[in-house]
């Protein structure tokens, strides 16, 4: 491809990805996800309807980013394109004018984001190298198998996969049987990482309160209320 939507590639797949079980497949689809991808129109743009300035670092981000295509999980969306790309029968739309067919689209696509580093979960997964006992999360500590930083990309799915290996092997395999719709939710499991809970203030105290409390050991629930209560 030699020319470019530019931004509007990405507010026509921002509208493409609303309906994902259609636009997967439609040349469309393919088309602006290719010209993304090849001119990287998705790093910087200001949002259609609100004119927010928009910025990502990382691919993966702006495909789930509510601001980006929001896809509703990557992998789930790469499944998808993968039956596309190996329908051995004819899809319903034919367009000369895109050249390739469908299923070479959906083939060429998977390629541009396997090669920048998405890819689905159990491809991932059995591509994890165990992290060595440096860098462990969020710490920013140098991880020696790799001479660099930790980065913010490596804790996100590869890190989280490469602690899975090292740590937790057999949650890895779990991760790779398809057990698992993301690798925080794998880590969550093993115990690398732990979820912390939200609170939502509303007028309504009791709901607040129940909120609190359903989190908390009878002693806490204790301790609490003398902290909000110091001088009772």
């Amino acid at each position: 491809m030699n020319y470019s939507f530019g931004v509007e590639a990405v507010y026509k797949a921002q509208r493409l990805s609303r309906d994902l079980n259609e636009s997967v497949w439609g040349h469309r689809f393919y088309v602006l996800l290719e010209d993304l991808l090849q001119n990287q129109s998705w790093k910087d743009y200001e949002t259609e309807a609100f004119g927010r300035s928009c910025s990502f670092d990382d691919l993966h981000e702006f495909l789930t980013h509510a601001d980006g295509l929001a896809w509703p999980g990557v992998t789930e969306v790469l499944r998808m394109m993968r039956i596309v790309a190996d329908f051995k029968g004819e899809t319903k739309e034919a367009n000369p004018d895109h050249e390739r067919s469908v299923q070479q689209w959906a083939k060429d696509v998977l390629k541009l984001l396997d090669d920048s580093g998405v890819r689905e979960l159990g491809a991932s997964a059995d591509a994890a190298q165990p992290l060595t006992k440096h860098g462990e999360i969020g710490n920013g500590r140098a991880d020696e198998s790799r001479g660099s930083v930790t980065t913010s990309k490596d804790r996100g799915q590869t890190y989280l996969l490469r602690r899975l290996a090292r740590d937790a092997p057999d949650i890895l395999e779990r991760v790779k049987a398809g057990e698992f719709k993301s690798a925080r939710a794998a880590a969550i499991e093993a115990g690398i990482i732990k979820p912390v809970p939200t609170v939502r203030l509303v007028d309504d105290l009791n709901k607040v309160a129940a909120s609190i409390t359903k989190h908390l050991t009878n002693d806490q629930r204790i301790q609490l209320a003398e902290l909000l209560l110091p001088d009772a």
